[in-house]
């Protein structure tokens, strides 16, 4: 019977802890703790966490700019629906200003220019 012998090598990164203590990991354990921002503990039993992870900031940075869109896209709709609405509204006064209704009495003269001169003379 043949006795195979496996290694296998671990390069650890050892960092400060912010608790004042040092504890050694691997680059990829490392990384992915400051992306997530999970909880770990200290060779002294304290808790330690990396609270503004990468993650975070990126995921509140997306919903402050997806926020900002939704706003933006409804006050263009609102103002888009207030232009549609004032086009509409100045279309009938020309049909009617056209057909001889006067826009501020609301009666219908056949020479209505005459009379907008005459009777409501804006100046």
């Amino acid at each position: 019977m043949a006795i195979i012998e496996v290694t296998k090598q671990i390069v650890l990164e050892i960092r400060e802890l912010g608790c004042g203590h040092y504890a050694a990991l691997p680059q990829s354990r490392w990384t992915h703790l400051y992306q997530s921002g999970e909880t770990i503990w200290c060779p002294y039993g304290e808790t330690v966490s990396y609270s503004g992870s990468e993650n975070k900031k990126l995921r509140d940075r997306l919903a402050d700019a997806q926020e900002h869109a939704n706003r933006e896209a409804s006050r263009a709709m609102a103002e888009a629906g207030a232009r549609r609405i004032a086009e509409e509204q100045l279309a009938a006064l020309g049909k009617r200003v056209t057909a001889g209704v006067c826009p501020h009495c609301r009666r219908t003269f056949k020479q209505l220019q005459r009379h907008m001169e005459s009777k409501h003379l804006l100046g």
